[in-house]
């Protein structure tokens, strides 16, 4: 499977991703899945290592903001290998069709991103007072009987990301948690998650477990960016973080009133402490329309087809 167009995580990254040294952060605490991509067949893969996720952060391309960056000579290199690559993928053009250009396109985009990247290497970060290195997390984290450290693994990287956004180095970020139709064996349950779904009688006390878990993932992405005091605030007062599931009720994979969260007021563009639900079979890209603009990218609609919205959910702005 693929999309059609950008998810709204690189819709955003697009606007305010460029002045960072990286355009976006993806991670998640399952290995594989996620549902970044750039277009019909760029995926951005979530990082599921927190020591592989430290070390793109933390290791030997970042500069501790207010210091003098320490030039690496293969840069030039690097430059030059990309110039000359995006030089034999034009001269393609003229012998491909549509869609082969459209994958040149987007090899394109990827080439300007690294160039950007390279960039951002050589400059000399503003001084910024929450930035801070983290310790080092451990090289692995294996499952324990059969179970995947899961909770673990998402506080670490959520540590992580709350202190690259503190440092600056990202302004965007997915954390894809779990995937969709996953059947990991969550903590206290006996058996996967997609099979207990369809599977456990009503009530379904076990998947209420699982569903608390991944609520309480969430809780902790909240709290890792509320712990960084930035200004007169927090980090998370200065974001706006979307939670959700891919289904109301995965007995069914039922749509009908999925559930939408979104932390932080986007600096005030939006209000807190809200429970809205709507009745009707409303337009969840109204919320994801409210939530671009709420971050400073003005987009006149978001969504395609039935599910295209032109005016945000008016009940959550300010």
């Amino acid at each position: 499977s693929t999309f059609a167009a950008p998810s709204i995580d690189q819709v955003i990254a697009q606007v305010i991703g460029q002045e960072t040294r990286f355009r976006s952060l993806e991670f998640g605490a399952a290995p594989g899945g996620g549902l970044s991509y750039n277009g019909p067949n760029s995926q951005n893969p979530p990082e599921a290592s927190p020591a592989g996720l430290y070390q793109r952060i933390f290791g030997s391309g970042f500069t501790m903001p207010g210091s003098t960056p320490k030039l690496d000579p293969t840069l030039a290199l690097r430059q030059s290998v990309l110039d000359a690559v995006a030089d034999d993928a034009k001269s393609l053009e003229a012998y491909v069709g549509q869609a082969d250009r459209e994958r040149l396109q987007a090899h394109y985009d990827g080439i300007r991103q690294l160039e950007k990247r390279l960039a951002k290497l050589q400059e000399a970060p503003p001084k910024l007072a929450a930035c801070k290195v983290p310790g080092a997390p451990l090289a692995a984290y294996p499952d324990i009987e059969g179970r995947p450290q899961l909770q673990l693994k998402n506080q670490l990287m959520c540590d992580l990301v709350a202190l690259a956004m503190a440092c600056d180095q990202v302004r965007v970020f997915s954390n894809w948690f779990s995937t969709p139709v996953n059947n990991l064996l969550f903590q206290n349950v006996p058996k996967g998650h997609h099979e207990l779904t369809h599977d456990e009688p009503d009530p379904q006390d076990e998947v209420h477990k699982i569903t608390v878990q991944c609520v309480e993932a969430l809780a902790y992405q909240l709290q890792a960016l509320a712990a960084v005091q930035e200004g007169t605030g927090t980090l998370l007062d200065h974001c706006a973080v979307l939670g959700t599931s891919e289904v109301s009720l995965g007995k069914t994979h039922a749509l009908e009133e999925m559930p939408l969260v979104i932390g932080g007021s986007a600096g005030g563009k939006l209000k807190t402490g809200l429970h809205v639900r709507t009745e009707g079979g409303d337009n969840t890209s109204k919320v994801l329309l409210s939530l671009c603009r709420a971050v400073g990218v003005d987009l006149p609609s978001f969504g395609g087809g039935p599910g295209k919205a032109s005016e945000g959910l008016k009940a959550i702005e300010t």
